[in-house]
């Protein structure tokens, strides 16, 4: 049997591309990048071109001096993961993009929090830390709020997501194609818990219906923003539904969201994941509530315009739904 398409949209339909899943597997930037050219299909030469083309804007050694806006801000927020955590720094800390590394304890019980304090001194780290736990969002925004990079990207503090893919997620902000890029799970299987699984399908198409973003995976970590249009968003859920609840947003602003193919190593409760029954409720409460939520009450751009009106919104709503 023929392997099946695997499309990528942009989150306006009239932009949207199709490429087989065949060709965007291949496209692991630090396997091609050295691959001879003679080897690489027209599409992966571009991919691969367009790729040392932003690492060379972005690497700490090319990076101009009067050019800050290249940076990225790597946010981890971490909660009990003393056994992963200086892993997930060390290889964030070896991508070649010039960078900053906020992560944000939220109330670690296992040693976590004396780990990070022991790599203070690491170079472009910043620590931060609750007294409570308060959950992924809340974390995530504590982070935002000391985040200076042009481009932000959550980094779960797991073994789950590889962070040689980031140069991947970054490309397409680089390069202007979009303001926001979600990495989609390659060999994302039922093995890691049918729940799960399924409910991340689910997640996916309740927001494909609901904001026709027409997205392979809501759920996947590796999401990557600009760093202005996070904070043009009102974000106040504090647990696993800031991933709804961003997406949720951004779609009702009308923005594109691109999708690059990641690699991904699932980990299942017993191993430590912390998922549960009722966060995956809690998820599409969020994206019910946002999409008939006043756009005026999350967009603060919308809220400061004296002169925004219903029509205003319905027009985004037109866009964001692909009609204009």
């Amino acid at each position: 049997m023929a392997p099946p398409v695997f499309k990528f949209h942009d989150c306006d339909p009239g932009r949207s591309h199709a490429k087989s899943h065949k060709n965007y597997a291949r496209l692991k930037p630090e396997r091609n990048i050295l691959r001879s050219t003679g080897a690489l299909t027209s599409i992966e030469k571009r991919f691969a071109a367009r790729i040392m083309s932003a690492m060379r804007m972005l690497t700490q050694d090319e990076a101009p001096e009067h050019v800050p806006q290249g940076m990225l801000s790597v946010i981890i927020p971490v909660l009990n993961e003393a056994s992963s955590i200086e892993w997930v720094i060390r290889t964030v800390q070896e991508v070649p993009l010039l960078k900053e590394i906020i992560v944000v304890d939220d109330g670690s019980t296992d040693g976590t929090c004396e780990l990070l304090s022991k790599l203070a001194s690491a170079p472009n780290l910043k620590k931060l830390s609750h007294e409570r736990t308060r959950g992924k969002g809340a974390a995530i925004r504590t982070a935002l709020a000391s985040a200076s990079g042009e481009f932000v990207v959550i980094q779960d503090a797991d073994l789950e997501y590889d962070p040689g893919d980031l140069p991947a997620l970054i490309v397409p902000l680089a390069a202007g194609e979009a303001d926001a890029v979600y990495g989609v799970r390659q060999h994302d299987t039922a093995a890691r818990g049918l729940a799960l699984f399924m409910g991340a399908r689910m997640l996916t198409v309740l927001t494909n219906l609901l904001y026709g973003c027409r997205i392979h995976d809501e759920a996947t970590c590796y999401k990557a923003f600009r760093r202005s249009l996070l904070n043009r968003i009102v974000l106040d859920r504090d647990g696993f539904d800031f991933c709804p609840e961003v997406t949720a947003k951004i779609c009702r602003l009308g923005k594109k969201i691109r999708e690059v193919p990641i690699s991904y190593h699932p980990r299942s409760a017993t191993q430590g994941k912390k998922l549960r029954p009722s966060d995956g409720f809690a998820a599409v409460l969020t994206l019910l509530r946002y999409r008939f939520a006043p756009r005026r009450q999350f967009d603060r751009v919308f809220s400061a315009d004296p002169y925004a009106t219903a029509r205003g919104d319905r027009r985004a709503e037109s866009v964001s739904r692909g009609r204009l």
